[in-house]
């Protein structure tokens, strides 16, 4: 896993490019690169080394959506 800040702000929250190891039980382990506006509260998360829960998309496994609502900061 890897994050660069990119200077950017949505709604106040730091934009990021993420580089995310994705693990689940369908699909080999693969990465995928996402540039996305993360929560204030959850900036030190993604590089912590803790699991961060996704959605995969079943038909494109290399679109994922981080489910930022489901962790605690």
């Amino acid at each position: 896993m890897h994050m660069n800040q990119t200077g950017l702000f949505v709604n106040g929250q730091p934009v990021v490019d993420l580089q995310l190891q994705i693990t689940n039980p369908v699909h080999a382990s693969y990465v995928v690169a996402r540039r996305e506006a993360v929560p204030a509260a959850m900036m030190g998360w993604p590089m912590s080394g803790q699991p961060m829960p996704v959605r995969v998309d079943a038909t494109k496994p290399e679109n994922v959506a981080i489910a930022w609502e489901t962790m605690r900061g």
